[in-house]
């Protein structure tokens, strides 16, 4: 009978040390996952300032936010590879730094801003390696300098041609903010900047594509107070009174002696009278080139919304939305057809299959095609240093997919090899090189972005493999 008791008490004191382990680790557990919550809700708070705010002070703590981050984030291994500063983007070709900041106070959200729904976040272009000029989608611009990280107003007379426009006094459907400015352009050959901008064409609510040229001296003693007084270059004759200011196009180039711009369908071929779109006599649905005395030629047609251009190897590139898919990249031929709205490699937005498959006959097919839609915006030719393994490759970026695609485009054949999809957690509206090689993007969350070649190379170099003789 003592020898039972003896073993009871021994067992419950065993159980007692077993219970106080659990009630340890437990409660250890509990403590260790407080700590991780809280420093993850540190981390994501410190973000959201530094995304709302644009002073040096939260740009301090935004670096701090991100190494903290990092510090969880990577291996002692892996740490040596990044700038622990930035935020870190994998491809298969390079490492990148990316630095965000805000511009709150200078564009407006896509999604929040209380006027106009869906109003682009802005568009830019680059003076030199230090400062930028740019605009919001209501005409409002500013001057970014990169080394200070700041920007500040730039008086123009833009944003007033913007408001003449009295956008919301008309009876539209479903206005949204896609009315407002669509590009801005440095045009060097003549010291002047060029903006395009959806209009009321004949006063009475009936809206077209201008574009507006303002003079501007790019030299290193460039003004920065002096004003932009902006005058119209290039208005369309046609318009549409019953749209929501969707299919506009907008981008603005040059080659050799002529302005490049694309106008797009607005709403036309689907909503209007598809008799203007497809007739060669006015812009709409067009590119065309534009002389200097606001004459313009219709250079192709047949399409439907495009929000980038680029001129590679003295050939004109550009990237269309499709309806639901049918994201396009073509190649521009004078006196060509497109196919729109007759084909297409999307379908409409009411699911119905409404246009043909595969282009044929006089009907150009684009060289490349994404579906489902990325929501296909800018299209640059990197021509850098700072992104070695990326020269000769043309970038694409995109609005609902928040992503850059990296084509590999042979300049021969003009057939793209490759795509390659990069992540950057952002609606790009806009994208250009900097001189220094590096690539820039202002963003609908009111942010400029920068990507940079992380301070370790993926890929080492080597001396390559010789040929047999």
């Amino acid at each position: 009978m003592i020898d039972f008791i003896v073993y009871i008490e021994t067992m419950s004191s065993k159980l007692r040390k077993i219970r106080s382990k659990i009630f340890i680790s437990f409660y250890g557990f509990v403590s260790i996952s407080v700590l991780y919550f809280a420093a993850f809700l540190f981390i994501e708070n410190g973000k959201s300032l530094v995304r709302i705010q644009n002073n040096s002070s939260n740009e301090a703590l935004s670096e701090f936010t991100t190494r903290f981050y990092n510090s969880l984030k990577y291996s002692d291994n892996n740490k040596g590879l990044f700038n622990l500063n930035k935020e870190h983007i994998s491809s298969a070709w390079h490492n990148i730094d990316k630095s965000t900041i805000s511009l709150k106070n200078y564009l407006y959200h896509y999604s929040k801003d209380k006027d106009y729904s869906e109003l682009p976040g802005g568009y830019i272009d680059i003076i030199n390696d230090e400062i930028i000029i740019g605009s919001n989608g209501k005409g409002e611009m500013f001057l970014f300098n990169v080394k200070k990280k700041s920007a500040h107003k730039l008086n123009s007379n833009l944003s007033e041609i913007f408001a003449s426009q009295n956008y919301k006094r008309k009876v539209i459907k479903n206005l949204r903010g896609r009315f407002g400015v669509r590009d801005i352009y440095l045009d060097r050959k003549y010291d002047r900047v060029l903006a395009s901008m959806v209009v009321d064409v004949n006063g009475q609510g009936c809206y077209g594509m201008a574009i507006y040229e303002s003079k501007i001296i790019l030299n290193p003693s460039f003004d920065k107070s002096k004003r932009l007084n902006f005058t119209e270059l290039f208005k369309t004759n046609s318009c549409n009174s019953d749209f929501g200011g969707h299919a506009l196009g907008g981008r603005i180039n040059r080659l050799n002696n002529k302005i490049l711009f694309t106008v797009g369908d607005l709403d036309h071929n689907l909503d209007g009278d598809i008799r203007i779109a497809q007739s060669k006599k006015n812009a709409i649905g067009k590119v065309i080139s534009i002389d200097n005395d606001g004459s313009f030629k219709v250079i192709s047609m047949g399409h439907r919304n495009q929000q980038g251009m680029v001129i590679f190897n003295g050939k004109v590139i550009i990237t269309e939305h499709g309806p639901r898919g049918g994201d396009e990249i073509n190649l521009i031929s004078d006196g060509k057809h497109y196919g729109w709205p007759y084909y297409s490699y999307g379908i409409g937005y009411d699911f119905h299959a409404k246009h043909r498959v595969k282009h044929t006959n006089k009907y150009k097919k684009p060289i490349f095609y994404f579906t489902p839609s990325i929501a296909i915006s800018e299209i640059i030719h990197y021509k850098g240093n700072e992104f070695p393994y990326w020269k000769d490759k043309l970038i694409v970026s995109s609005l609902k997919a928040k992503s850059l695609f990296l084509l590999d485009i042979d300049p021969l054949t003009m057939n793209i090899l490759s795509v390659e999809r990069i992540y950057v957690g952002h609606r790009i509206r806009d994208i250009k090189e900097m001189p220094s090689g590096s690539i820039v993007f202002i963003t609908d969350d009111q942010n400029i972005v920068f990507l940079n070649k992380s301070l370790k190379s993926l890929i080492l170099d080597e001396s390559k493999i010789p040929f047999i003789k």
